[in-house]
């Protein structure tokens, strides 16, 4: 099942078997107002209505400079939401604030589909840095890590469904399905790793068999993720997102000798 056009219902089957083990989603930050400062200076500003909206504006990764999304809230960690916003379903963009109110930080990533390639995959990524208006900021800004380089771990996102994991370099990870309806298969995607501060990760990739990307917050004293899967989904294909999240159980990584050094 590995034709161009047959791409999207498999990666419909996928993500479908993402969501068992996701945290539920939250009404935090209903009716309250997010103020950002981005990192080159410029504001932004997300208002949650109660009714799983926003009207946001000045946001990197949407094209537009203001507008309305589709919102859903995930307290991914004490006091750190995952906090996604969604467009029209044919919108080639969508956006995730991952907001620390403990530190005032907070990490944005744009998720963007381009036209197709041959190889390679057709989603890119940006990231961007901000504080939160209000509150003492405290502690650095998330930055790029090695932290999770050469590690591997199962994620257990249902009980018929867990993948390994192995942190290849810091442009690199592989994937195998040990358990579940792609049991066998593996692969290996370009990925992104952000440490916010210890134990709490931002880890995204971006597929290249399939036309999805996903951004996911691992927060590893509760051991366990809490994001989502966004791309070309179903038949016919949409631009759809699956929540997913998983508990991880950590393997044995590997220690290279001297002399190898990982990119």
């Amino acid at each position: 099942m590995n034709e161009p056009q047959q791409r999207p219902q498999l990666a419909q089957n996928i993500a479908g078997t993402l969501g068992f083990n996701r945290l539920p989603s939250s009404d935090a930050l209903a009716g309250t107002t997010l103020a950002l400062t981005l990192e080159d200076g410029g504001q932004a500003t997300i208002a949650f209505d109660r009714d799983h909206g926003c009207t946001w504006s000045g946001l990197p990764g949407f094209t537009a400079t203001s507008g309305q999304a589709t919102t859903d809230v995930v307290e991914a960690a004490p006091g750190v939401y995952f906090i996604d916003l969604l467009l029209s379903p044919d919108a080639p963009e969508t956006v995730n604030v991952i907001a620390d109110t403990t530190t005032h930080r907070a990490l944005i990533v744009g998720t963007r589909m381009n036209p197709p390639v041959v190889r390679d995959t057709r989603l890119s990524q940006q990231f961007t840095t901000a504080t939160i208006d209000g509150g003492a900021v405290t502690g650095t800004a998330a930055a790029p890590t090695r932290d999770l380089v050469n590690h591997r771990a199962l994620y257990h996102y249902s009980p018929e469904t867990t993948y390994e994991h192995i942190y290849i370099n810091t442009k690199w990870y592989a994937y195998q399905c040990v358990n579940g309806a792609r049991r066998g298969d593996c692969g290996c995607d370009p990925v992104s790793y952000y440490k916010m501060r210890d134990d709490l990760y931002v880890v995204t990739w971006r597929e290249i068999l399939i036309d999805i990307a996903v951004v996911f917050v691992y927060d590893m004293k509760a051991m366990r993720t809490t994001g989502k899967a966004w791309g070309l989904l179903g038949v016919p294909p949409q631009m759809r997102n699956a929540p997913a999240g998983a508990f991880i159980e950590m393997l044995q990584g590997a220690n290279y000798p001297a002399g190898v050094e990982l990119v």
